[in-house]
């Protein structure tokens, strides 16, 4: 099979796939089209996957990755991005040679520390004012009602 029509064919079976699926669960089971949404989901993702890996350049990496017996490269790859935003952000410089006991001492600062706090104090904050405003049903924290229920959302919205 040439390599460009690797992706052509994943799509056409999971076109093929998916309609078939569908019309099994919906005529014979009798299944609503709602139903059937988590194995759409499923078939998005798998034909997601399989024309990413219909590129030479995936493939190459892939079997390169798996060649690796401690699979550092995967971790790396995804998550060196994220790691390294949040330690110019939060921690003070380190070389990338520095003994273990140097990295602690960059990593956790006053700056980490001071955004996990004001993080452990939000959230619930905001998760009960989020829940309210979407809802507007009353909220209670420990049986006492923090915001009244409010049945029009424009109420809900000036009063947070």
């Amino acid at each position: 099979m040439q390599d460009g029509h690797l992706g052509s064919n994943l799509a056409a079976i999971g076109i093929f796939v998916g309609i078939v699926s569908a019309t099994i669960a919906m005529a014979i089971l009798g299944v609503p089209w709602g139903g059937c949404g988590a194995f759409f989901v499923w078939l998005v993702l798998w034909l997601v996957a399989g024309l990413a890996l219909s590129g030479t350049g995936s493939r190459t990496f892939l079997a390169g990755t798996l060649r690796k017996s401690t699979f550092t490269q995967i971790y790396t790859t995804l998550a060196r991005r994220n790691v390294m935003w949040v330690w110019a952000r939060f921690c003070d410089p380190a070389p990338d040679s520095a003994s273990a006991p140097a990295l602690f001492r960059a990593a956790l600062t006053w700056r980490i520390y001071d955004f996990a706090l004001t993080l452990a104090m939000a959230y619930p904050a905001v998760l009960l004012i989020g829940q309210w405003v979407v809802t507007g049903v009353k909220e209670q924290a420990d049986g006492v009602v923090v915001v009244p229920e409010a049945e029009f959302w424009p109420d809900r919205a000036i009063l947070s």
